[in-house]
């Protein structure tokens, strides 16, 4: 392709793009910054053709639900195009094709002694001492090794086991990805980079990407037609596709998309070709499962502008060696084989194996019994039930007597079992509620306990690994809510009963209270010792004389304090700067000031009173004023903010006009808003008075903030589309009234 033809079609592409959907246009704003990333370009009239379809379904609101799930679009979405820009890392394979400009190294060791790299010239050949040209252009990296060992045999003395040939570096090219791929342009990419390669750099494709007719144009010509799906089903059956210098890859519109869900290992939209049907969507779906049902396979297909069933036997095709064709938007339903498992019995409860078991020829109750090893200890064999579900879908139950039958196997009681019969047998713990009691406080395993006769106070404070070192232990609350009888064994409604009781210090209680008798319900709390209290500890950072951790010593300890304990700031300190972070509560950084309060230390408001898990930092001197936000600084988009020196007694505005090139009006600066963050995190803005404005001060190491307007949203609307002035008429006579409503009723409340 000449440079005409390419400027030709940049400027197609060009004018084409200034059209695009706001999408579009985000990623050519995008490309223009990032300079990695070549001017975009556009590869045929066809291409041109697909964009301002696109467009045009947009304007006319008219374009349906975009596809998903389109099997083998979303394999290259996830790439970064830094992984394309290696150059000594990756290793070029055995089919490379070399061309020119691409560098081999030659390694010879054992009786002759070569280590030399050599690049291929614009003839495409190498001319190594003593040898001559060698023409390598054209050749896979496997014949160039064949025929440089050929060549260098007749002046080096080398076995084959003594020669190393690789591509030491590989060629640059620029290829372009254009059509339906996310990031469409121009890449740099390294000459043994495939057409994938390519794709993954451009992002891979849009939702209306083709997969199966990937284009890739060489030299004005058609090169060659890209399958993704023969690669994704078989690696090792296409071809890897090196790329030439000016190649094209053209991803067009996708072709027919057909549906297919039920029973198929791979539910999905796939991308057929002419010609292919049900015989080739089941093959990339990745087959049939087990349960198919091939006999009836449901295609729901748009005939005459209406949405119409086809049942086909699949099978019956198949035997005939028949196919049968799918057309774009066709949905195809494998349904699951319809027959249900009938031949089983089931078994549940308390029998030492319960689950289904095959329903044999004449078996009875005894039998499921005995293959699920028979009953526990606890079983209730008194009453069991047989359920069964007969021909009117009604479930039936049987009492069975579980002692009879077991007692007579095959005698009166024991029925015959059909299909699907479920036995229940029950366990006599199902029938008696568990009893507890709950210990809770300072004890090393609170929780719920079971409960026992004969149980008391001491076995409860084992049972729950003993009293922690911070347990009151003069001090345990015992609260009965229920007095339980034993005789009916139900609770009956009663006051609360507390009792308070001392322990010793060896963690047993006294005799008369280790014996204490606890009921079902018992709550049982041992309180914390009221001045327990465990270590609280604070963190100092930074320009301190001794930084680390300290103990507040009281309850009132204030910062001022503990920085004296620490000795106090170093001579490099930025006290503006310091912060104070809490994170109890998650109440996060704290406001401070600790200049003042190291000038001011008996009045200042910043002398906090400090909690466990307090730190303060302190950073060193710091004499840089940062400038953020709309100012015309070049590239500040880009870089986020500059630092300028400090000048004392400057206030926001000389920062701005002398280091930031001043405020950037057209790109929304707020001028009015510009604010200074000092470095102790406090905000001043500025104050305005009508045309004149007073900036805030700026102090070492603030930062200066030009707040930047939102851009607007504009709504565009379809070519041709008119507002419906009589339901916004009718709207605001709604919202009016509603309004009137709510002023009527405020008048009418008021004394």
């Amino acid at each position: 392709m000449s440079e005409t033809d390419m400027q030709m079609m940049l400027q197609r592409y060009n004018s084409s793009s200034a059209s695009r959907s706001p999408k579009a246009k985000t990623t050519t704003k995008k490309s223009k910054t990032d300079r990695n990333s070549i001017s975009k370009v556009d590869s045929s009239e066809a291409w041109i053709d697909s964009i301002n379809l696109r467009q045009e379904r947009l304007a006319a609101d008219t374009i349906a639900e975009e596809v998903e799930n389109v099997y083998g679009q979303k394999v290259f979405s996830k790439a970064r195009l830094e992984l394309f820009s290696k150059t000594r890392v990756e290793q070029a394979p055995d089919n490379y094709i070399l061309g020119n400009g691409d560098e081999i190294m030659i390694s010879i060791w054992g009786n002759s002694l070569l280590n030399k790299s050599y690049r291929i010239a614009s003839d495409g050949s190498i001319s190594p001492k003593r040898i001559g040209k060698i023409f390598l252009k054209g050749l896979s990296l496997e014949e160039v090794r064949k025929t440089l060992k050929k060549k260098l045999k007749s002046y080096y003395d080398f076995d084959d086991s003594n020669i190393r040939i690789e591509v030491l570096y590989s060629r640059d090219l620029s290829v372009h990805v254009v059509g339906e791929v996310n990031q469409p342009g121009t890449y740099q990419m390294k000459g043994f980079h495939t057409a994938f390669n390519a794709l993954y750099a451009a992002q891979g494709m849009t939702d209306i990407g083709s997969v199966r007719n990937i284009l890739i144009r060489r030299q004005g010509t058609d090169y060659k037609i890209l399958d993704l799906y023969k690669f994704l089903m078989d690696p090792t059956v296409e071809e890897s596709i090196y790329l030439e210098e000016a190649d094209f890859i053209i991803v067009p519109a996708h072709g027919n998309l057909v549906t297919i869900e039920g029973e198929i290992n791979r539910p999905a939209q796939f991308e057929l070709k002419d010609g292919e049907g049900i015989d080739e969507l089941i093959k990339y779906a990745g087959g049939k499962t087990s349960r198919a049902y091939c006999k009836n396979i449901q295609i729901t297909r748009i005939i005459d502008n209406k949405e119409k069933m086809i049942n086909i036997n699949l099978e019956e095709l198949q035997e005939m060696g028949q196919g049968f064709p799918l057309q774009t938007g066709d949905k195809v339903l494998v349904r699951s084989i319809p027959e249900e498992l009938q031949n089983f019995v089931n078994i549940e409860g308390a029998v030492k194996i319960p689950g289904q078991y095959e329903l044999l020829d004449s078996m009875t109750i005894s039998d499921l019994v005995t293959i699920s090893e028979g009953l526990l200890y606890d079983s209730y064999i008194k009453r069991a039930y047989l359920v069964r579900v007969e021909k009117d879908l009604v479930k039936y139950y049987k009492s069975l007597d579980l002692a009879k039958i077991m007692a007579n196997p095959k005698g009166e009681g024991d029925l015959s079992l059909q299909p699907v019969d479920n036995i229940i047998v029950f366990s006599k713990s199902d029938f008696i509620d568990e009893d507890s009691v709950t210990i809770d406080g300072a004890v090393r395993k609170p929780g719920n306990f079971v409960f026992g006769e004969g149980m008391n106070l001491k076995d409860l404070l084992y049972l729950s690994g003993g009293l922690k070192k911070e347990a009151a232990i003069s001090r345990i609350e015992i609260s009965r809510v229920l007095d339980y009888n034993k005789d009916l064994s139900v609770y009956r409604p009663s006051r609360t009963v507390v009792k308070i009781i001392e322990v010793d210090f060896e963690m047993g209680v006294t005799e008369d209270d280790a014996l204490f008798e606890l009921k079902p319900m018992d709550q049982i709390n041992v309180r914390i010792e009221p001045i327990y209290e465990t270590h609280q500890n604070v963190t100092l950072l930074g320009e301190v004389n001794y930084p680390g951790t300290y103990t507040l010593l009281t309850k009132n300890d204030r910062l001022l304090d503990v920085l004296i304990r620490a000795g106090g700031l170093t001579n490099w300190a930025f006290p503006e700067g310091a912060k104070l972070y809490r994170s109890e509560n998650k109440q996060g950084y704290l406001f401070i000031e600790l200049q003042k309060l190291m000038t001011n230390t008996n009045s200042s408001k910043y002398n906090y009173v400090l909690r466990a898990g307090d730190t303060l930092i302190v950073p060193k001197i710091n004499n840089l004023v940062s400038i953020s936000g709309g100012i015309e600084y070049p590239g500040i988009d880009t870089l986020g903010q500059i630092n300028a020196p400090y000048s004392k007694g400057r206030r926001a505005k000389y920062y701005v006009k002398r280091y930031g090139v001043g405020f950037n009006r057209k790109g929304g600066a707020m001028k009015r808003k510009t604010m200074v963050e000092l470095p102790s995190g406090i905000v001043k803005k500025t104050r305005n008075f009508g045309v004149f404005k007073i900036y805030p001060r700026v102090v070492k190491g603030s930062e200066v903030i030009v707040p930047v307007k939102k851009p607007k949203i504009k709504i565009i609307r379809p070519p041709g589309a008119r507002i419906n002035w009589e339901r916004v008429l009718a709207n605001f006579s709604a919202s009016m009234t509603a309004l009137a409503t709510v002023v009527v009723l405020a008048q009418s409340i008021q004394p």
